[in-house]
């Protein structure tokens, strides 16, 4: 599976950050070797690379739809919206 541009930039980013993270707990003299097995295994598994990439697309769409379903009834049922008649016979929406 080919990834777009968008793809490999997050792709790009998590495993940069992955490997500052997995870094900043190893000593000076341990960097050098740890950076050497990281991309090693990183080239050896690229999918790795991938499926974090979806799983990042898959906890921002999560994210963006929780924050819709909590938005969604104060976008709907605003309290300073005029309501005339509920029971009139015709709709006039203004915008």
């Amino acid at each position: 599976m080919l990834l777009t541009a968008p793809q490999t930039m997050i792709a790009r980013i998590v495993a940069g950050l992955a490997c500052l993270l997995l870094v900043a707990g190893c000593g000076r003299q341990e960097d050098k070797a740890f950076e050497k097995d990281m991309r090693e295994y990183l080239l050896a598994h690229p999918e790795v690379i991938q499926e974090a990439a979806i799983k990042l697309r898959q906890k921002q769409a999560a994210a963006s739809a929780s924050v819709l379903k909590n938005a969604q009834a104060r976008l709907e049922r605003d309290p300073r919206d005029f309501v005339a008649n509920p029971n009139g016979a015709i709709t006039v929406v203004q915008f």
